[in-house]
């Protein structure tokens, strides 16, 4: 037995701890964990704070998006009736509502600012974020594309044949088989606005005249972008219906211009030809622009507006109620200067009905005023 420290003998002597130390350990045990608890919150709280303004934010861009495609979608499919009788500053739903795959929703109305001036808003909405965006537009008037048309058949160099004819008809009078109601009654106004008081001519020869560079405002690339038709080669023109409703994208549908009835007879296309085009024969109505060559071989009938860039060539029993206006004519055919046909094609074009964008700047910046879709 190894002697005790003190020279003592027995066993040594064990050392007591001191009061109260198990409860010290226990409390920083319990100050730590609280403390580690108070962190592993914060640290939640502070993902959820990041995780909440990322959402916002996602849902913020979210509308934006579907505030601008609103606009987007309410300029392309732009009918004609959409900004007529709007008074000054008044404004009106377009379009429908775009939904973009169910996380965010959109609409569009247009407001009349002025003249031909308009005012394309949308509003957008994607959780409880909302975003408007907006463009300025304008909706060209049936006057700017006027101007190529005075007179039943223009051109830099006209050759009549022997039996061709050309007239000018009453400016309320109705090609055959329209009916009186169809015509504008406003159109002497309208046509003295841009040409001035008196009667249309049947031939004006423009010697001195440049070749037509496109349809009053718009170019031909313009039309192309445009057109409800694009046409090439040969074609013979009639009205396509299909259970009881005009199939406006079948081949060769022109719209039906001698049938009163047709469902067709409300369709006045603008109709695009890039390089020569040949009618065999048919009827069509709306607004026909051909860049190259047009032919219009016998029996073929056309009622609106006629813009050629290069040579039109009318065989006997061709006939045109409307205007034409080509570089160079070869007529041999009828055609009357109708004010009625010419107007009624130029202003029921859905493509000539379409807004242009004003300026560089599509956009435009603009406050949300509280209004909710």
């Amino acid at each position: 037995m190894s002697p005790r420290p003190d020279g003592g003998a027995g066993p040594p002597a064990v050392t007591e701890p001191p009061a109260g130390a198990p409860g010290v350990v226990l409390l920083v045990m319990v100050l730590f964990l609280a403390l580690l608890a108070v962190a592993v919150a914060a640290e939640a709280e502070l993902t959820m704070g990041v995780l909440a303004v990322s959402a916002a934010r996602a849902d913020l861009a979210r509308a934006q998006l579907a505030a601008e495609a609103a606009v987007r979608v309410a300029g392309f499919s732009w009918r004609a009736d959409d900004g007529r009788g709007l008074p000054l500053l008044g404004e009106r739903q377009v379009g429908t509502t775009t939904d973009l795959e169910g996380r965010a929703a959109g609409r569009a109305s247009v407001r009349r600012l002025g003249g031909d001036a308009y005012l394309l808003l949308g509003e957008g909405r994607a959780g409880a974020a909302r975003a408007r965006a907006a463009a300025l537009v304008r909706v060209l008037s049936v006057r700017s594309f006027l101007p190529p048309f005075p007179a039943a058949l223009a051109g830099a160099s006209v050759r009549l044949g022997e039996n061709a004819g050309a007239e000018v008809m009453a400016v309320t009078a109705p090609p055959p088989p329209w009916a009186a109601a169809a015509c504008d009654p406003a159109a002497e106004d309208t046509l003295s606005a841009v040409f001035g008081p008196g009667p249309r001519q049947e031939i004006a020869r423009e010697p001195s005249g440049p070749a037509p560079d496109g349809l009053g405002p718009l170019s031909w690339d313009r039309l192309a972008d445009w057109a409800d038709r694009v046409e090439s080669g040969s074609v013979r023109p009639g009205p396509t219906v299909r259970d009881g409703a005009c199939e406006r994208a079948a081949a060769g549908n022109w719209g039906a211009p001698e049938a009163p009835a047709s469902p067709c007879a409300g369709y006045f296309p603008l109709v695009y030809a890039a390089g020569d085009l040949r009618l065999e024969g048919g009827a069509g109505q709306g607004v026909l622009v051909v860049r190259g060559n047009l032919t219009l071989a016998e029996g073929a009938r056309f009622y609106g507006p006629v813009l050629v860039g290069g040579t039109v060539r009318a065989e006997q029993g061709t006939a045109v109620w409307g205007a034409v206006h080509a570089r160079s004519a070869e007529w041999d055919g009828s055609v009357h200067y109708c004010a009625c046909a010419l107007l009624r094609g130029l202003s029921s074009s859905p493509a000539l009905a379409r807004p242009l964008r004003l300026g560089s700047r599509l956009w435009l910046p603009l406050p949300w005023p509280g209004k909710k879709l």
